[in-house]
Order: C-alpha cells, then structure tokens, then sequence
C-alpha cells in the first residue's frame, strides 16, 4: 500500500514539474513576442504653410511637423516598419522624411507622383505619367522603370491599391488627358510579370452613357470594386465584380467629390460628401453603406462646425484606426482657407473632437502607420 502511494505521488511530481517547465517556456516565448505598435495619424495640409503634422491617436494631439514646404503634398504615407514617412508631390520628387523627427533624408529616384509600399518584397512602387518605378526598401535606389504600354497618352493617377497576393497595383488610368471629357477606367497592374494584368471602362454596366471615374476602393477580398462615377445624368456610387465584368448595384448619390474606405472588419463602406457650401446650401455628410446592397444605414453631419454656422464643411479624406474604434474625417473648403479634421466614435457614429478647430488649417489628406 506504501508503494503505491509512493508510485501516486511519485508521478504526480513529474506531471506537475513538467507543467511548471512548459509554462515557463511558454511565459519565455510570450515574452519574445513583438509589443503592438503605437499608431499615428499624418495630416497633410495646405495653406501658407504647407506642412505634414504627426497626431497622437492614442491622445489625439499633434506630436510634431515637417518644416513648412512651398508644395502641394499628397497622401503622408508612413513605411510598416514605422521607420520612414513619404511625402507625395505633385510633379516632383516623393520626399523621405525620418519618422522620429520628421526630418528630411531624401528624394525618391524614379517617375513616382502617387506611390505605394510592396514592404513583403522590399519595394516601393511609384506610379506617374504613364510609368511605373520601382525602387528598393530601405535602400531607396531605383531598379527599374516600365512605361505601361495602352493607347493614347497614358496618365495614372491616385487612388492606388495592391492585392499582394496576387502581385496586383490598382490605379486609375486617363487615356487622351488632354481632351476635355478623358475616358477614365481601372488599371490592374501586375507588378511582379512588369504588365498590365487588365483594364475596366464599365461600359458594359452602362452602356447607355459614358462613365467617369472619380475614386475606387476594393472589397477586403478583392474581389469587387466601389466606384464614384460621374455620368452626364449625375453622380453615382456602383458595386462591381471584377472576375465576372458584372455590376452588383447602383445607387445616385449628391455629388463623385468624396471619399471610399472600408472599416478594418469589412462590414461597413463609409463614405464622404462634399455638399455644397453655396446656394442651395447642403451639408457635408459621413454616409454608411451597406456594401452588399449600397443601401445607407447611417449618417453623420458636417453641419454647424464652421466660424459662420450657416455654412457647412465639404467632407474629404477617411480613415480608420487600425483596431476599428475611431474614424478622422478632413472636413475642409477652400472658400475659408480652414478646417477641422473630424475624430468620430465609430460604434456610436458620433464627432467626439476637432483637431486644427483653431481654422487656421486647410487639411486635405490622411493617412495612419506605425508611430517610430
């Protein structure tokens, strides 16, 4: 009976020091595991000063800018790594900003206006005037270049994304930009083949007129695209298949001038519009569709935040903090030269704060990346 005993507490031991053992291991390899990275949001303003500025997203205050610069800047667009910012230019070089300090460190070489980061494959893909560059990460040396061989005279133009796995850039393409009404359509660039994978008119969704493009954004899967178009019978937002040349659905909407993003979950297609600041006067609005079937579930106002409170704000720029919870808005019109950038509860689809609600600011463009 003894050794019985002895045999049960005997194995009990080693049982026990073995769940010891596996938990320090496990404690030990959780403790390697990279810390979640801090966030920023990058404010690209226009004005006398024309500047980048760092916010804090977890305070929403500013951190820092870069030095005023006598440009038109574009999309901030902040490496993976958080190590580097690059600054768009319109006709000029993309500059490359340290992050920590937002000081200069160099220009991209190659024909890039609009660019976006391939960081899986260490590159960085400049899109402009009917050319592709493509230029090394962290290195910024420029490999190559590709001239993107379609009819007419060729001029890409933002907004881009990329389906990495499939090695697709997506961009809007002009054909013949020198006419005065320029056929626009979806360019599927495959970056790793160095051709054009395929290209979209939407002719065949409206066939009885003519369709331009404004901005796009693509399903989470990639597999369908939401487009502002611009028909002679008025503004319109359409869901398209890709694979099938198929349109889902159509709604008219007030005016093309706004904005596309998806939330982070891929529930939710939000949506800006501009409105109109003259007479009639109609407020800016945050629409939210339901991108199964474009039917609007929800909006917010823009209304009621400007110096002269009959006047609403033209909504711009959206988006989303990686985890879903906070959406920016720039809300801005040339007209007064200023405005806000709208901070916005997502779950309860309420403006909490105003950041620049000094007016002193004409905030265009906005991006969020990893804090340094």
């Amino acid at each position: 009976m003894d050794r019985t005993w002895t045999i049960i507490f005997r194995t009990l031991g080693c049982i026990g020091l073995a769940a010891l053992c596996l938990a320090l291991a496990c404690a030990t390899e959780r403790g390697t595991e990279p810390v979640p990275l801090n966030y920023r949001l990058y404010v690209g303003v226009e004005g006398s000063s024309t500047r980048v500025f760092a916010v804090d997203i977890g305070r929403d205050s500013i951190v820092d800018s870069t030095d005023a610069r006598l440009f038109l800047t574009s999309i901030p667009l902040a490496t993976a790594d958080g190590k580097y910012l690059l600054v768009q230019r319109v006709s000029a070089p993309t500059e490359v900003f340290n992050a920590a300090d937002l000081s200069l460190v160099t220009e991209l070489p190659g024909c890039g206006t609009y660019n976006a980061l391939v960081l899986e494959e260490a590159l960085i893909l400049g899109v402009g005037d009917g050319c592709i560059s493509y230029v090394s990460y962290p290195d910024f040396e420029l490999l190559r270049t590709d001239s993107v061989k379609v009819a007419g005279d060729p001029l890409l133009r933002d907004p881009l994304e990329l389906d990495t796995e499939r090695g697709l850039l997506y961009t809007q393409l002009i054909t013949h930009p020198q006419w005065y009404e320029s056929r626009t359509e979806l360019l599927a660039w495959d970056y790793r083949r160095r051709c054009v994978h395929d290209r979209w008119d939407f002719a065949d969704a409206f066939p009885e007129q003519e369709i331009g493009i404004r901005k796009f954004t693509l399903s989470p899967n990639r597999t369908r695209v939401y487009v502002f178009g611009d028909t002679p019978d008025g503004a319109v937002l359409f869901c398209y298949a890709l694979a099938e040349r198929r349109l889902i659905w159509e709604t008219r909407i007030l005016t093309p001038l706004g904005y596309l993003r998806f939330t982070p979950d891929g529930k939710q297609l939000w949506r800006t519009d501009k409105g109109f600041v003259d007479w009639p006067i109609i407020a800016g609005y945050i629409f939210i569709h339901d991108p199964a079937t474009g039917a609007v579930t929800d909006s917010i106002s823009m209304f009621g935040y400007t110096s002269d409170p009959a006047k609403p704000l033209p909504g711009r720029e959206i988006v989303f903090t990686p985890d879903g919870r906070k959406a920016y808005v720039a809300a801005s019109d040339n007209r007064y030269s200023t405005g806000p950038v709208f901070v916005i509860d997502v779950a309860r689809r309420e403006i909490t704060d105003l950041l620049f609600d000094d007016f002193q600011h004409l905030p265009y463009w906005l991006s969020i990346g990893p804090a340094p």
